[in-house]
This record gives C-alpha cells, structure tokens and sequence, in this order.
C-alpha cells in the first residue's frame, strides 16, 4: 500500500478523504458528529490508550462497565435483561456467528484487504470458523480529572487470533425522533459515524436503526476532523443497519445485526450473549 507521508498517510485512506472532503458537509451545525479520530497509520486495540495520553484522561476498565448509563430510563418499556447487558456490558460473554449474502463477501474481502486488517479497525468477520472459539469484548471509560465519563470504548477481537475486530465509541444521542445511540469508529484523519434511533418493542426488545435521509439525523457518516483538515466536515454515507436485541423464549439474551447498502441486505450478524457470573 502506498505510504504519501504523515500528512497524507496512505493512498487508499487519502483517496476516500478527498471525496468526503469534496462532497461532504461542515459540521459546524452538528456537533454530535465529531468524535475521536485516528492516527494516519493505524487504529488498533490500543487507540483508547493513545486518545487517553492526548486529552489527560484516566483509563477505567470495571468488570461490571456499561456501554451505556440506566437504559431503563432511557429507553422507557425495555427489558430488563436487555437493560443489564447494556448497562453491565462487561459481565457479558458473546458468541456471533455471521452470514454474508451472495458476491458481497468478495466485497468484505476488498475492504479488508484494503483498509481493515491494515488500520486494525471495522474487520467483519468473513466466515463463521473465524468466532468459532468466541470473542473478547472489553468496556473501557476513559474518564477526566474530576471523574466524569468522557467517552466509553467498547473494543473486541478474536480470541483465537487476537485479530482486532472493532474500536467503537458508545454515547446516548437525541435525535429529531427521540432518544438514540451513537458509535464512532475512528479512523485515519477522521471516523465513521453510525446515529440509530432508538425504539422498544411490544416484548421489551431494543430496535436501533440507522435509516435516516435527513443530514444530522440517523445514519452513517464519514467525517473529517483535526489537522490537516481546516474544518470538520461530514458525508452521509448509504449504509443502513438495524440491530435488534431481545429475550428469546428460552430465555437466552440474543441480538441480530442487519447490514445494507442503500436497499441491498449484504450482511447478517447473529449474537448469543450470556453473563459470565
């Protein structure tokens, strides 16, 4: 991959800012789109780490950390079970299994071969032997001198091969439609941002979804931030997801993640969470 210096960073990364740059929107009116960005080489599991150096914030990994704070409260007729796993994300032990549809796990494998093995960020499992021996999922608040939460990282790779899966930062979020959650996976110069509305179902189940047309709304957004971009800005991005997590009738706590491009279902992701205590 071509390096263009640490201005730049690599050809592949440069190419898609100058389009995000070239399309994209200021930010200036959505604040709630800025969040941590990467270094121009790599993201890695140890970008908590780095971002924590950078801002003087103290690293707290609980046993018990959430990615969020009261869901119940948030997220008013959810269950509670479905409560607790955000509330005590780390208590939780995670199985997925993953199925792409048709030509796009050539896709995946261009985008791996492209950006994601290289930056250690946003690898989506191709086969499903690759979390046959499950994942390791962390929780981390990296907290400023007074001790309120800045920002929460949830970070997970592959136990078998320690292959970072994903870096991605959690935060409540008020959407036009009512309360939402927001992840931003950092990437070079700038991040991914994914906003998904929030709604509970008849059963207690927690629907997010990203489907949105309305900038600033829910979606996915690539964005610009910090040197040597002159100003933020941000391009909505035709990426859809819809996560569901319920109580199924065994009692087992179970999520599925739907991925699409504009209309096009290209990639499922099935979970089985359960409490390691």
């Amino acid at each position: 991959m071509l390096w263009l210096g640490e201005r730049r960073g690599y050809l592949s990364d440069w190419i898609t800012q100058q389009w995000v740059r070239a399309t994209g929107r200021s930010l200036d009116d959505h604040p709630h789109l800025l969040g941590p960005v990467g270094t121009r080489r790599r993201i890695g599991f140890d970008q908590p780490e780095q971002l924590a150096d950078a801002l003087n914030l103290t690293l707290d990994t609980s046993p018990s950390g959430g990615l969020l704070q009261d869901s119940a409260a948030l997220f008013p007729g959810i269950h509670p079970r479905v409560a607790e796993f955000y509330d005590e994300t780390s208590r939780y032990e995670l199985q997925v299994w993953s199925s792409w549809r048709g030509p796009f796990r050539t896709f995946g494998q261009l985008l791996g071969a492209l950006f994601s093995r290289r930056l250690e960020q946003m690898n989506v499992p191709l086969d499903g032997l690759d979390t046959a021996w499950g994942l390791h999922g962390e929780v981390t608040h990296l907290r400023d001198p007074s001790g309120q939460v800045q920002y929460t990282v949830w970070r997970r790779r592959l136990r078998r091969t320690g292959r970072v899966l994903f870096v991605g930062y959690y935060s409540e979020v008020t959407l036009p439609d009512g309360p939402g959650v927001r992840i931003v996976f950092p990437l070079p110069g700038g991040n991914l941002t994914v906003l998904m509305a929030a709604t509970v179902g008849p059963a207690g189940e927690l629907q997010l979804s990203s489907h949105g047309r309305t900038f600033g709304g829910a979606g996915g957004y690539f964005t610009l931030a910090g040197p040597p971009h002159r100003r933020a800005v941000g391009r909505m991005i035709p990426l859809h997801e819809d996560i569901v997590v319920w109580v199924d009738e065994r009692s087992e706590l179970r999520a599925r993640h739907t991925l699409r491009l504009w209309h096009l279902h290209f990639l499922e992701l099935q979970y089985l969470m359960r409490r390691t205590d």
